[in-house]
C-alpha cells in the first residue's frame, strides 16, 4: 500500500473553493419556487478604491450574482428580509457554468452559491438587538484584515 491510497482506493484530496464578499444589493432579491425547490437570487456590488500611478484615487465596482437555497434555512430567512442597498457579507462557493444564448453562442456564467449571508447594516440579531453601523464596520474590517494579511505581497 502506497502513501496516497487507503484500502486500494486513492485518497481524495479536497481543493478549496471559498468566496467571501462584502457589498451592497443592487436590487431586491428574487425568490423563485420551482420543481427543484425554493431559492433566492440577487446581485451585489463590491466597491474598490485604489491609487493609480499618478496618485489619483480610482474607483472600481465588481458585480457578483448570488444564489441561496431554501435548504439553508437561516441564510434563506435573512435573504427574504434583504432590500436594495443593504450592505451584506456573503460566504459561499464559486459556480461556473455555460449556456447557449438565443443565437447559439456559448456563454459562461459565474454565480456564488452562498451558504452564509449576514446583513451588516442594522443587523437584527437573535436577541432582537440591532448591530450598529460601527459594529458592522468593525466586523467587516476584521474580515478584510484577516483576508488581506494572507495576501500581503
Amino acid at each position: 500500500m502506497t502513501d496516497n491510497t487507503t484500502n486500494d482506493k486513492p485518497r481524495l484530496y479536497a481543493d478549496l473553493n471559498v468566496s467571501e464578499k462584502i457589498g451592497r444589493l443592487t436590487a431586491d432579491p428574487r425568490i423563485i419556487d420551482d420543481a427543484n425547490g425554493a431559492y433566492a437570487t440577487f446581485s451585489i456590488a463590491v466597491n474598490k478604491q485604489y491609487y493609480d500611478k499618478d496618485g489619483e484615487i480610482q474607483k472600481l465596482v465588481n458585480y457578483f450574482n448570488v444564489i441561496v437555497s431554501s435548504n439553508l434555512e437561516k441564510s434563506f430567512e435573512v435573504v427574504k428580509r434583504l432590500r436594495k442597498g443593504d450592505r451584506i457579507h456573503i460566504k459561499g462557493e464559486d459556480r461556473i457554468g455555460s449556456y447557449e444564448d438565443d443565437e447559439g453562442n456559448k456563454k459562461l456564467s459565474h454565480k456564488i452559491r452562498a451558504y452564509n449571508v449576514k446583513l451588516l447594516n442594522a443587523q437584527v440579531q437573535s436577541d432582537d438587538t440591532e448591530m450598529s453601523e460601527a459594529d458592522a464596520s468593525e466586523v467587516a474590517s476584521g474580515i478584510v484584515a484577516a483576508t488581506t494579511s494572507a495576501f500581503v505581497e
